[in-house]
């Protein structure tokens, strides 16, 4: 079935008119749009400045662009003029040295000279007859204040062509007929006429061992840390953005809209003997550049999706664990800044697994907290470096397992082991979208800005057998959910000790302890 979404609820409308190049721009205003959704952005690019600041280098101004790259990117750019053509167009060609001299014009370039739209005249020499050696940069800021020319700009950018329009969203239901893990279960496919972002991958977090003694038995303590990850995401935006360049270097106006829907998924599995307290902390699962918007000297937006994790523990067990959840995120939106409308979020997690192991004469408590956080983060460069800002979207999804477990074995002669065991187990979830933006935008917002979104917590699961049970033994609370970002990006091991294992040394394989007889 499909359904439509309006994407004028939470998308800046972007409408994109083709370039006319057989117009040229002489008369204080220039447009030009480009991109194709994949590579860069649908942007436009609106210029509007005082007669004499914004000329035409095209040929409908009458001029050749000779020694010109097409991925000239930085730097001079030195190239050769030439006007001809029609008696129009070469008429044209004086509006270049209004004023006395080319140099410090804002000019428009071909599509196959350079990566930019529009570059500044650093100086003009003539060579011969209608014919000059022209160097050329994206240095706009670097144009005199005081030489009385008026410069301002407006920008429109998505990475979803005719963002203010009605999209179809197709989103299939059907269930699959054939049992597969949860991390390979996505139960909708959705999509805004934007790339998807898929990342899905089973890997090791963390291996150590350590050397504990019980009696004259040597054990070697273990750590290991597994993740499965599934995340397939679509992520919209479009931003505007306008503002002067002459005479004074200024963000008017600026407001950013991005959208994030679909799910995130996540099993980690601990098998451990160890006690004490540890943290991986933030650690980069997966980066993917997204489309973004390239006016050089005025504009660069960069925009990627980041994937992030983090697993904290305290831990006093002899035991095996699993814990998974998936993440449904039916629409997310960001609104920035805040003055610019409303932000809003729904998540809604869904227990996927859920499993622990005990050996026999084994006592575990465990908390434990796993962080799944996909990020959008758009990178904003104005004006040459002048002013740089940072944007993002933060969900953070995590689990929280509180475990509290004894199992016991007695075997009579002749007998079956007859095991007990007393548990109580405890999965929370907890989601916290938040956005912020740091580096500041002059007029805009000053140096850092944080706000949240959505925050929820959720109990998934929660049960007592054995003994325990009958007493109505009370779980204990999960842990919070720690929001702040580390900076550790390795495995921090605070007051990691061997476990109480006693003289007998009595835990086994599923705990992944390796037996060494000493003599």
């Amino acid at each position: 079935m499909f359904k439509i979404i309006v994407l004028t609820q939470t998308l800046f409308g972007l409408s994109l008119a083709a370039n006319d190049w057989s117009k040229a721009c002489l008369d204080g205003t220039c447009s030009y749009e480009g991109g194709d959704g994949t590579d860069l952005a649908y942007s436009t690019l609106d210029l509007k400045a005082s007669a004499a600041t914004l000329s035409d280098i095209t040929p409908a101004a009458g001029w050749t662009i000779s020694g010109c790259a097409s991925d000239w990117a930085v730097g001079v750019a030195n190239i050769q003029l030439k006007c001809e053509g029609t008696a129009q167009q070469t008429a044209n060609c004086n509006h270049l040295f209004e004023g006395g001299a080319a140099t410090n014009k804002v000019v428009r370039l071909t599509e196959e000279c350079g990566i930019g739209a529009f570059a500044r005249v650093v100086n003009a020499t003539e060579t011969a007859a209608n014919a000059y050696d022209v160097a050329l940069d994206y240095e706009f800021s670097q144009i005199p204040s005081t030489s009385g020319q008026s410069l301002s700009f407006s920008i429109s950018s998505s990475n979803v062509k005719d963002a203010g329009s009605t999209a179809r969203v197709r989103r299939s239901m059907q269930k699959r007929r054939y049992p597969v893990p949860f991390t390979r279960r996505l139960d909708f496919d959705q999509t805004i006429q934007a790339p998807p972002i898929r990342f899905d991958r089973n890997f090791n977090l963390v291996n150590q061992s350590f050397e504990c003694k019980a009696g004259n038995v040597d054990l070697a303590g273990t750590l290991q840390l597994d993740a499965d990850l599934a995340v397939h995401i679509m992520s919209a935006f479009s931003l505007k953005v306008s503002g002067d360049v002459l005479p004074i270097p200024v963000i008017k106006e600026f407001a950013l809209t991005a959208t994030a829907h679909g799910q995130a998924g996540a099993t980690f599995t601990a098998q451990a003997a160890i006690t004490g307290e540890f943290s991986t902390g933030d650690f980069k699962l997966f980066e993917a550049g997204l489309p973004g918007a390239n006016f050089p000297g005025i504009l660069n937006l960069g925009p990627r999706f980041i994937l992030n994790s983090r697993l904290d523990a305290n831990l006093g067990l002899q035991v095996g664990a699993k814990l998974g959840a998936t993440y449904q995120l039916p629409m997310v939106t960001l609104v920035f800044p805040e003055s610019a409308g409303k932000s809003s979020a729904h998540v809604q997690p869904i227990a996927d697994a859920l499993a622990l192991e005990l050996e026999s004469q084994v006592t575990a408590t465990a908390d434990v907290t796993a962080h799944l956080i996909p990020r959008l983060e758009f990178g904003l460069d104005f004006l040459g470096g002048l002013v740089k800002a940072d944007v993002f979207l933060n969900v953070d999804g995590s689990l929280g397992l509180n475990a509290n477990a004894t199992a016991s074995a007695v075997a009579a002669s002749g007998k079956p082991v007859d095991t007990s065991v007393n548990a109580c187990v405890s999965l929370d979830a907890a989601v916290a979208v938040t956005a912020g933006a740091e580096g500041g935008l002059p007029g805009i917002f000053e140096d850092k800005v944080d706000f949240n979104i959505f925050s929820k917590e959720f109990n998934l699961f929660q049960r007592c057998i054995g003994d325990v049970a009958k007493r109505s033994y009370r779980v204990p609370p999960s842990l919070k959910t720690d929001l702040e970002p580390s900076e550790t990006s390795h495995l921090s091991r605070r007051a990691i000790a061997c476990p109480n294992l006693g003289n007998e040394g009595v835990l086994t394989g599923v705990l992944n302890l390796a037996r060494k007889v000493t003599a």
